[in-house]
């Protein structure tokens, strides 16, 4: 039984900070994260009402604030300044500001300062010959708050909260959203609006969603086994059951890790214990010069390269806000290592596209990919990567239309057709823009080029 002593008041904001545009031009957040978030913000609201509470809700921080406020701890820069901000805003002396650390599964075998955390992975991961997680308790899940656990002020203390409201939701404009990105969202927005068709699956925000995805995948009453195989699948990228999809749900709070890690220990000790079940449960100084090129940019965003895996998962994130793990690893690759291009413009790209964006997997992912950790850069092939991942072209196939009756021998690499077999097949090749062709050719990369400026061992992968 959960014991509160004191009310409780649930609140969220909508910071229009994190639906401004970029230095860049981007758009923090865009309409699919932002579907994303309503819907996740009124099923809390459905969830609380269940046992007796209810969900204050304001397109920014205002009203009078007399008692403690609670909220996630933070470790990167802007959420940090939104930390400060809200300090210095606070009434002196009539509010305690806590902010509560939840960013760790277990506590690690490290020191509390941490000042023996390995810079890289493996040997983070290896500690002392060990594998950490083999010296770490995952806390099992908190339970949920029944009926009354979570007692709401008097009535008169919630009027007195205004602007904020237990009602409707603040409108878009309201919120901060881009003019080019409300458009988007208040279509996506309308209950008769239905997902793209060639997306994965749906992506519905909220805890009920969360629940509904993580019973089809990893639940000992799933009907299908995909958890025991996920270590085969998971570099897939059709279909909605080669990995759990959980990460929208994830990056916003609405199913906890705590839960997805003891489900598979559950899993493990019924069905089956494997690699399978094992995987589901800052930069350094560089002198690499980035070129500066939008039209290419443009070309990377709207997935008109010429590459066809990259462009395939380029529309996808595009249409849907999702992309595969192995998608997002090939893609900023690309941009990066081949293309030369700024890595901060795809990092933004995403920011403002993914669902299931979070501030350290984004960031960091894109500052390892562009060869900034040290080490090794994992430099990718992509038309090797699109034989290995995608080796019949069904994905690429399945996102780039014009090249729907290309054969698999060229379907990777259509360049190579010669013009009688353009013809045949249906897809002329040639300049980008250029009304004459169906499909462009790829940017000219120099092999070498995209290596200027490293100091590091390259990996061709």
């Amino acid at each position: 039984m959960i014991t509160i002593k004191a009310v409780v008041l649930p609140v969220f904001l909508f910071d229009p900070r994190q639906y401004r545009r970029t230095a860049r031009g981007c758009d923090k957040t865009g309409p699919f994260r932002a579907k994303f978030l309503y819907d996740s913000v009124l099923d809390l609201r459905q969830q609380l009402r269940g046992i007796g509470s209810d969900l204050l809700v304001a397109p920014r921080g205002e009203g009078d604030t007399h008692t403690t406020i609670l909220c996630q701890e933070q470790v990167t820069s802007e959420e940090l300044r939104v930390d400060r901000a809200l300090r210095s805003a606070l009434p002196a002396g009539s509010c305690q500001f806590k902010p509560v650390w939840g960013g760790s599964l277990s506590e690690l075998p490290y020191r509390q300062d941490l000042s023996d955390l390995p810079d890289g992975f493996t040997p983070f991961r290896n500690k002392a010959g060990r594998p950490v997680e083999s010296r770490c308790e995952v806390r099992a899940p908190i339970k949920r708050p029944g009926n009354g656990d979570l007692p709401l002020p008097p009535a008169d203390a919630l009027a007195a909260a205004a602007p904020l409201s237990c009602t409707a939701l603040p409108p878009l404009p309201e919120i901060g959203l881009s003019e080019a990105a409300l458009g988007e969202a208040s279509r996506t927005l309308r209950r008769d609006a239905a997902p793209d068709p060639r997306g994965v699956m749906p992506f519905p925000g909220g805890e009920a969603a969360a629940l509904a995805r993580h019973y089809l995948a990893i639940s000992l009453a799933a009907p299908c086994d995909a958890l025991a195989t996920y270590f085969e699948t998971r570099n897939g990228m059709l279909g909605a059951d080669y990995s759990s999809k959980f990460a929208p749900w994830l990056a916003h709070g609405c199913l906890s890790p705590r839960q997805v890690a003891h489900e598979c220990r559950r899993y493990e000790g019924a069905r089956v214990q494997n690699k399978s079940t094992y995987w589901m449960g800052g930069p350094i100084g560089s002198h690499q010069s980035w070129r500066s090129d939008a039209q290419l940019l443009q070309r990377w965003k709207d997935g008109e390269l010429g590459v066809p895996l990259v462009d395939a998962n380029m529309r996808e994130l595009k249409a849907t806000g999702f992309m595969s793990n192995r998608g997002r690893q090939n893609v900023a690759s690309y941009l990066a290592l081949d293309l030369q291009l700024d890595w901060r413009e795809g990092a933004e790209h995403f920011e403002a596209l993914l669902l299931d964006y979070d501030v350290c997997s984004n960031w960091g992912n894109w500052v390892s990919a562009a060869g900034l950790t040290g080490g090794r850069v994992n430099r990718f092939n992509i038309v090797k990567q699109s034989k290995d991942y995608d080796a019949d072209g069904a994905y690429v196939r399945h996102w780039l239309p014009e090249l729907k009756d290309v054969p698999s021998q060229f379907v990777h690499e259509p360049w190579k057709m010669g013009r009688a077999e353009q013809e045949r097949f249906g897809c002329r090749i040639g300049t980008h823009g250029d009304a004459a062709s169906d499909y462009p050719n790829p940017p000219k990369i120099s092999p070498l080029a995209s290596y200027h400026g490293f100091r590091h061992d390259i990996m061709e992968s």
